[in-house]
């Protein structure tokens, strides 16, 4: 019989609220910030066009959904 594996939603689940709150919480900063400050900050003209997009809040809705997911 084969094991079943769980999802990363059953994960956080299992784990205690405050590590959920945490891991949201760092999730959001390093989607809504993080990743467009990263990608600005390139010497790529496409990868710093992206950055300043992403900058702008182009992500802030899956930020979002992250957060009060987890």
């Amino acid at each position: 019989m084969a094991k079943r594996t769980t999802s990363g939603f059953e994960q956080i689940a299992a784990m205690p609220w405050w590590l959920g709150i945490l891991i949201g919480l760092i999730g959001y900063v390093a989607i809504r910030h993080g990743i467009g400050w990263y990608l600005a900050s390139s010497h790529s003209p496409v990868l710093a066009g992206m950055g300043r997009m992403l900058a702008a809040g182009a992500y802030a809705p899956l930020a979002w959904i992250l957060l009060i997911g987890c």
